[in-house]
This record gives C-alpha cells, structure tokens and sequence, in this order.
C-alpha cells in the first residue's frame, strides 16, 4: 500500500527551478510574455504559436498537450484547483455589487422573484449583477432548487461560496509565485504572506459555516505547511470534518492519515473504512489502497476477491499501479484464473504509462516467449525503458544484451 499517496504527501516543494528557467520566469513577467508550465517554452517562439491553459484552473499555460500531460503527472496535479464552481462566469466583487444594489433600488428596480419593491430592504446582488432580495435569493439555494440566475440562467455561489472562490484565487497565485521560483513557502515575502493570512481567514469563515471544500482546503494548507504552521493534528481536524460531509479526497486523505499514523493513532479497520467511503465515490487511489488492505489483511479480512474486485476498478479508470496488479494477478493466477494474454494485456496499459515493473514484466514475457509470442526486439524495448527508469531486474537483463 505504499505507492500513492495523498496530494500534499507528494513532494510538497518539489521544485529548484535552474537559473536559465528563473531568468526566464522573471522575464515574462516584465515583458507580459507567457511560458509554457512544464517546459518555459515562450509564446510566439519557434513552433509555440500559441500557448493554451489548463482547463481546470486555468492558470498555468501549455504549449502543447503532450506538455500538459508531463506537468500534470510531475506537479500539476496536487496543486490544480478546479475553479468551475469558484469563478461565476460574470465574476464582481462584493464591493461592485453593493453598489450594483444600491443603484437598483434608486432606480425602482424590482426583485425578480416576488416583484416586490427593493427600496429599503436587505437585498442580495448575484455574481451576474442582478439584484434579488436577499430572502428571496435565499430559496435558490434550499436542497433541490436549481442554483441558477432566474433572470439570465447563469449558475449563482452563496457568499460563502463566493468567498471560498476568492480566497483560492488568492491562494493560487501565490503558489505560482513559488512554483516560478520567485518565493520558497519557508520565506514568503510580506506581501504574499499577507494574501495567504486572508485566504486562510476566509476559508476558516466558510469551514466554520460547514462549507465541506473550505475545510477540506484547510486540511491540506495545515497537512503541506504551505503559508501556514504544519501541523498533522490540525490537517486531520479538518479532514474529518469535510470527510464526514462525504468529500471523497477529504476521505481518502484520512484514511491515509490512520494507516499511517499522522495526526492521529495508527488505526487500519479506521484506514480501510474511510478508504472504502471515498472508493464508493470513484476515488481511484482509494480503490488502489483499498485493494492493497484486503490483500494484506490489514483492517480487513483477507480476500483476494476483494483485492481483486477493487484494482479492477482502479486499473479501468486508468491507474497504472493497479494495472501492474491485475497483470501481476493474471500471470500467477492469484485470485483470478491464470491468463497470460490478461496479463500482458494489464501490464501493456501499464507499461504505456511508464510503469517499470510492468514495462520489465512484459519485456520479459516478449523477450523469453512466456505464454505469448516471442519478440526480442519489443521485449528489449521495453526492458530498456524500465532500465533507464532503475529497475534492478531491467538492468541487468539490458546489460546481458550489451
């Protein structure tokens, strides 16, 4: 159960920048030039027409897909926060739509929901500028209403909400600022430090309100140290709180807190019991540990049926450990009936992702004949690419072919 771990127990500052990509960095930002997240390839440059931003948070650049793909695997993924629900399409800030309010009811504006007049009442002004009472827009957002604009249809945040998405964006850019190498998260400047003081101001605002996301947030701020004193205890607090609201990474992050023993007593049947809620959910890490207790027992029966059941669920979303797995499964026949084409077929998927164990199982199987037709040429490939990767194994067979 040792391969993945949760986003923040991922190398937390996993960066040096050199000083060629430093140099650069701080020149784009004086010239307004973008570069490329992953490779600093700037926009405009030689093949590099146009760079193109990351779809779920939209605030780092990629000059190619193949790019996108190398950073997300690299870095990308723990720190990419999806703003689909924090940034309203016609975005004001709360000051705006004060005054956005108090013009409406100057004018005679009614709400459009009851028609009732604005004067002189507590109203509300949604992200998209138009103005409702606020009693009236709190019914959009009861269980079951549609949390659209009833006027324009454009999907509406409670202020919580709202503040959640400033606070991230805060928080965001921040983080890129490390990420480029202009600030390490031991030694913030005043000002950015000051940007993460208000970020974690508000987030505590909406986590204390309940707000799942917040507290979850909150858990891995404290959990990574990043602008804030690390503190296990304090990761866990929140995580169990958002854990317990069903957010499946809040979930899966606890349970790995008790199979590890951070922030609390070390506890399996506790591990495999929020690992199995946030594994219900899809959480293919979770499906992947999960897998791995029931094969070792752990806080769980033994059951290899189990085992099986839940890295095939991880491997079908792609999880290339868990491919490795079934491939491993299917070449012994432990718990499934033994099948080298299934086997070759897992360790394939694998292997195309960069796994080495499966990159050097296949590689063998090809290289040796096992069950499948004989293919040196393929198998060496393939044994190579786990050698260049430190695979042991690989690399002594590579070096027998010298």
């Amino acid at each position: 159960m040792s391969r993945h771990h949760p986003a923040e127990h991922r190398a937390q500052d996993k960066k040096t920048p050199t000083t060629m990509a430093q140099d650069k960095n701080k020149q784009s930002l004086d010239s307004k030039i973008m570069l490329c997240g992953n490779c600093s390839a700037p926009e405009g440059s030689e093949g590099v027409s146009k760079l193109s931003a990351c779809a779920r948070c939209a605030t780092v650049v990629y000059c190619s897909k193949e790019c996108q793909k190398a950073h997300w695997i690299a870095d990308h993924k723990r720190r990419c926060i999806d703003k689909a629900n924090d940034e309203a399409p016609s975005h004001t800030s709360q000051k705006v739509r004060k005054g956005i309010a108090f013009q409406a009811a100057a004018a005679g504006e009614e709400c459009s929901i009851c028609l009732g007049s604005l004067v002189g009442t507590t109203v509300t002004t949604l992200q998209c500028s138009h103005v409702l009472h606020a009693e009236c827009a709190a019914e959009l957002f009861k269980p079951g209403v549609k949390r659209t604009c009833p006027l324009c249809r454009i999907p509406i945040q409670s202020e919580l909400e709202q503040r959640i998405g400033e606070a991230t964006r805060r928080f965001v850019a921040i983080d890129q600022m490390v990420e480029r190498g202009e600030a390490s998260w031991s030694a913030l400047p005043a000002e950015a430090q000051s940007e993460i003081d208000a970020a974690v101001s508000e987030w505590r605002i909406a986590a204390d309100h309940g707000l799942e996301e917040a507290q979850y947030k909150l858990g891995i701020l404290f959990s990574t140290g990043r602008g804030v004193a690390q503190s296990d205890k304090e990761a866990a607090k929140w995580y169990k709180m958002a854990a317990e609201q069903g957010n499946p990474e809040a979930q899966f992050n606890l349970g790995h807190f008790f199979a590890t023993g951070r922030g609390m007593l070390q506890r399996d049947e506790k591990a495999a019991q929020w690992f199995r809620k946030a594994a219900d959910q899809g959480h293919v890490d979770a499906q992947q540990h999960l897998g791995s207790l029931y094969m070792q027992g752990r806080g769980v029966p033994q059951s290899n049926a189990q085992m099986v059941r839940w890295w095939q669920k991880a491997a079908e979303q792609g999880d290339m450990d868990s491919q490795n797995n079934l491939g491993n499964l299917y070449a012994q026949g432990t718990g499934v009936p033994q099948s080298h084409a299934e086997a070759m077929e897992w360790w394939g998927r694998a292997a195309e992702q960069g796994q080495m164990n499966a990159q050097c199982m296949k590689g063998l199987f090809l290289l040796k004949g096992n069950g499948v037709a004989k293919n040196q040429v393929e198998g060496l490939k393939l044994l190579r690419k786990a050698a260049d990767q430190g695979h042991p194994e690989a690399k002594m067979i590579v070096a027998g072919f010298k």
